[in-house]
């Protein structure tokens, strides 16, 4: 309900509720893509659980990977936008006022690393994405399952 009322498009019952229970068969995927989605889940619980079913549908050698927020906030570029002047900078200060109150789940790249080793997952990866003018750091990530 938080998410559809900082930014109006996201359904997290449906969105956990798929990423945790696909319905896929054990071993029937060679990838999982998750582009903005693990920071969209409450808790670290919850995206334990979402890694759970990314590698239980994973064939063996498959790559789970994508990108998530950082729980990093650059607070000289959040005062350079703080009168936001186009969309953009408003979804940036959204963004950020979500993280801030707990809407959105930020955490560091090692944390998610962790989460994913705990699961079983081999070769972790991580590589930040380059930041521009926005107050928010994200990160891809690459996980592959054990042979």
């Amino acid at each position: 309900e938080q998410l559809r009322e900082q930014f109006g498009i996201y359904d997290y019952h449906l969105l956990f509720k798929n990423a945790v229970h696909t319905c896929l068969k054990n071993g029937f995927a060679d990838f999982v893509y998750a582009n903005n989605t693990l920071h969209c889940l409450e808790t670290r619980d919850r995206v334990v659980a979402v890694l759970q079913e990314g590698s239980r549908i994973l064939k063996n050698g498959g790559v789970f990977f994508g990108r998530t927020l950082m729980d990093k906030i650059d607070r000289e570029k959040l005062e350079a936008i703080s009168n936001p002047k186009n969309e953009d900078q408003e979804f940036a200060l959204k963004t950020v006022n979500a993280l801030q109150e707990g809407i959105l789940l930020g955490m560091a790249e090692a944390e998610l690393k962790k989460l994913a080793q705990k699961v079983g997952f081999q070769s972790v990866y991580s590589e930040p994405k380059p930041v521009t003018w926005k107050p928010t750091y994200d990160f891809y990530f690459k996980f592959e399952k054990q042979l």
